[in-house]
């Protein structure tokens, strides 16, 4: 069977423009749900903002590695080497020792479908859609359901019976204080480890591990291969979290925002503080470029009939087209600052205020923009 499928697609300029009324519910869908976002975005950021400072004046920078019963209950850092002897076992049999952290990374060959999707206008407002799937063998971490391809015929994908794992260390410590497995697994890093024996029926490979009825350099759809890495102990750790009972808990900011940090590396509670400061910055910036990009979506699906009725002329509705662009920013844009600056004026009003101010000096100028000059009076 040929690795790809091709469809064509004929819609009329009526159809088109049917199409194009029912994406205006989706618009206006979608601009209620960027509002609702940027508005949570803000909301999240002023409370991460507040409960980091408060974490910063609350965090009391342990001395000693011994548990203090004083300190329970208090926000507490602590730095030190961590230590663990006892033997990690994963499902397959891999065996590990004097490690901290193990992550298991599994993969399984697979069918992929990827599409290609061309447009074609014609005079009268049809239009020709045509639409070429192709399928690949790839390795996925991530389970690929052939049933919704296009063409499952010959492509079909076994189910994927294996996931990735991690395990940590039972019997963890850092001077006297216990490490359990949610603080352990909060620590980001490693390097590639091979376990003391490896998994039962497993062919050892250059990076891991390999099973299937092929071979690692030609493998068939359903072979599968893993690899593992891990942090080994004893290593330097740092920890920012509530001490608990002779170990460590997520702190609960007075806003009900939750720190629980931990790390590779001598970090002072200032750094760490400031990377998750830094951590949240970046999130919501993201966010706020996503609720912008949706209003902006959204208008040009709330505009896309205009679009549509100059469909009849291919050379018209691109130029239309265009213009609905051009509309749909200037309109998305100033909406988004001005949600952004609504959500501020609660919180921090200069700020809050300043963005309004954006906000009315892009609308008053697009206004100025389109507001006809008079012309002027014949000289007498």
């Amino acid at each position: 069977m040929s690795d790809s499928f091709t469809t064509r697609t004929e819609k009329s300029y009526f159809g088109r423009l049917g199409q194009s009324f029912g994406g205006m519910i989706g618009g206006v869908v979608l601009i209620a749900a960027a509002c609702a976002l940027l508005w949570w975005n803000e909301s999240r950021a002023v409370d991460a903002d507040r409960a980091l400072a408060a974490a910063a004046a609350a965090v009391l920078t342990l001395g000693s590695a011994t548990p203090d019963p004083a300190n329970d209950q208090k926000l507490v850092h602590l730095s030190g080497p961590a230590s663990a002897t006892a033997a990690l076992e994963d499902d397959l049999g891999a065996r590990f020792v004097a490690v901290l952290v193990v992550r298991r990374r599994a993969e399984m060959y697979q069918w992929r479908e990827d599409s290609e999707t061309q447009t074609e206008d014609h005079v009268g407002g049809g239009q020709t859609e045509t639409t070429t799937y192709s399928y690949v063998k790839t390795w996925s971490d991530q389970a690929l359901d052939s049933t919704g391809f296009k063409t499952p015929g010959g492509h079909e994908n076994p189910a994927m019976t294996l996931s990735g794992a991690v395990l940590t260390a039972t019997d963890g410590r850092l001077g006297g204080f216990v490490l359990d497995g949610a603080t352990l697994a909060l620590v980001e890093g490693g390097a590639p480890a091979r376990p003391e024996s490896g998994p039962d029926g497993w062919t050892r490979t250059g990076e891991g591990y390999f099973a299937g009825r092929g071979t690692p350099g030609q493998p068939q759809v359903g072979d599968r291969r893993i690899g593992y890495q891990a942090i080994s102990a004893p290593q330097t750790l740092s920890i920012l979290a509530r001490q608990s009972r002779g170990g460590f808990a997520p702190w609960a900011a007075p806003n009900g925002y939750r720190l629980h940090l931990a790390r590779l590396g001598d970090a002072s509670a200032a750094m760490m503080i400031a990377d998750q400061q830094a951590a949240e910055d970046s999130l919501t910036w993201i966010l706020r470029g996503a609720g912008t990009v949706m209003n902006i979506l959204g208008f040009a699906l709330v505009l896309g009939p205009l679009r549509a009725l100059a469909n009849l002329l291919p050379v018209l509705a691109t130029l239309v087209g265009a213009g609905v662009g051009l509309v749909a920013l200037v309109l998305g844009l100033p909406l988004s600052l001005a949600v952004i600056g609504l959500a501020w004026l609660s919180y921090r009003p200069l700020l809050g205020g300043a963005l309004l101010l954006v906000a009315g000096g892009l609308v008053f100028g697009i206004a100025r923009l389109r507001k006809p000059r008079a012309a002027p009076l014949p000289a007498p």
